[in-house]
């Protein structure tokens, strides 16, 4: 069976998408996928910060699919 994650609603928040990112290495199950589903950003300059990290996974992170729309 394949696993996904599946987010929405980061809308800049640096430490909630990394709480996210760290709870997804701690489940018992193997995620094969991560996507995330919009609402990336809002209106502050902590966006740019998330959409660095986003951009960029570290090393035995998922890479994200992003949609959009």
């Amino acid at each position: 069976m394949t696993y996904w994650a599946i987010l929405s609603g980061i809308e800049g928040n640096l430490a909630a998408y990394e709480a996210v990112l760290a709870d997804i290495k701690r489940q018992r199950q193997s995620i094969a996928e991560l996507y995330i589903l919009g609402d990336v950003i809002a209106a502050t300059s902590a966006s740019t910060k998330v959409i660095q990290r986003i951009r960029a996974p570290r090393a035995n992170e998922l890479v994200p699919q992003v949609c959009q729309g």
